[in-house]
């Protein structure tokens, strides 16, 4: 091989590893009605918490021990969710 010839097959893989590092590159997915989502997704998650964890102490006759934690595990499910669509990642 000649210089020439090496130098064109560097640049040709320096520009296929330029575009496929632009391309995999993370894209920014914050538009105008991710809030929306983001409020909708805390009200879900936090709802069916409230529902399922009163039909539990209801049927159970306990204090809203089941109401209060499903609940919180419904807001922690909905950030563990608002952060995989955020970042697009697990």
């Amino acid at each position: 091989m000649n210089r020439k010839n090496l130098e064109f097959k560097v640049s040709k893989l320096e520009k296929l590893l330029y575009r496929q590092k632009v391309c995999s590159a993370p894209k920014n997915t914050f538009n105008i009605s991710t809030p929306f989502f983001i409020f909708i997704d805390l009200v879900i998650g936090m709802t069916i918490g409230f529902f399922i964890g009163y039909i539990t102490d209801s049927y159970l006759k306990t204090t809203p021990f089941f109401t209060f934690s499903l609940c919180i595990l419904g807001f922690l499910g909905s950030l563990l969710n608002i952060y995989k669509n955020l970042y697009n990642t697990f």
